[in-house]
């Protein structure tokens, strides 16, 4: 039987960003506006998943759309803000990469090692998170 455990707290992590991300409020705000509002949808689509009825791939599908969403954003907005573009990238990429090895083998290294990634995720979510809103 899979362990659901690092998918479940990445779900609880996204429960407790503050806010999400605000739709801009300029008149004509920058075009990557329209792209960071997309991203606010499908971070509010995860964290409305059912994990027990949805499962693992439910949960990798939303989080397959967020990758879209923020390859989108790293377009339209990566001149701006490309070191916190490519950190939230780094950091989605590892913590990728110890859910994996946590369902895969769900020992309690492997887990910690996802629960750390979550932290380091959302810390590079929050300073782009900042930083967007600063500009719309």
């Amino acid at each position: 039987m899979r362990s659901a455990g690092p998918v479940a707290a990445v779900v609880v992590w996204l429960a407790l960003v503050p806010g999400g991300l605000a739709a801009c409020a300029n008149a004509e705000p920058p075009a990557f506006c329209q792209d960071l509002d997309q991203l606010a949808s499908s971070m509010q689509a995860l964290k409305q998943t059912d994990v027990k009825a949805e499962g693992i791939d439910g949960v990798k599908t939303k989080l397959q759309a967020i990758g879209q969403d923020i390859d989108q954003l790293s377009t339209t907005a990566k001149q701006q803000f490309a070191p916190q573009i490519n950190e939230v990238k780094k950091q989605g990429s590892e913590l990728k990469t110890t859910v994996d090895a946590a369902v895969k083998e769900p020992s309690e290294a492997n887990v910690s090692a996802a629960r750390r990634n979550v932290g380091e995720l959302k810390n590079a979510f929050l300073d782009l998170q900042a930083a967007l809103q600063a500009s719309c």
